[in-house]
């Protein structure tokens, strides 16, 4: 199946991906406009792993970012990545699914979920050295 979804395109892939100035502000992070950092975009409530220890307290983990003071040698960035690889999947496995091949129908969804997966990874493949200047691999 997967050579045929290839074959004849049966699905869509597209992207979307943002990147942004950011600080860290306690526990959150903070978003700004642009690279001077003066007009905050939006906070990131960023509280992770709320985990309960004794006496009804709880154990946090908020995201790390650097020191304001480290801005000018290192300045923080958040991305944001949106994927799918599945536009046009739904007309497919329906067509499967009024066939009475619910074994196909599933198998298409699943592919796409999987090709999905491999599409993000794909594109932070391509975002590290165009966008960030890192090495991949």
């Amino acid at each position: 199946m997967l050579d045929r979804i290839v074959k004849e395109k049966w699905f869509t892939a597209r992207a979307v991906i943002g990147f942004w100035p950011a600080a860290a502000e306690g526990d959150d992070v903070v978003l700004y406009t642009d690279d001077t950092r003066k007009t905050k975009l939006a906070t990131l409530h960023t509280l992770r792993q709320q985990l309960e220890k004794r006496e009804g307290r709880f154990k946090r983990r908020a995201v790390r970012l650097h020191r304001a003071g480290l801005f000018r040698r290192n300045p923080d960035y958040i991305g944001g990545f949106a994927v799918t690889a599945g536009i046009g999947e739904d007309v497919i496995a329906d067509r499967f699914k009024h066939a009475n091949d619910d074994y196909s129908s599933i198998l298409c969804k699943a592919l796409a979920d999987r090709l999905a997966e491999a599409f993000a990874e794909h594109m932070h493949m391509r975002v590290r050295p165009r966008i960030l200047g890192l090495r991949t691999g």
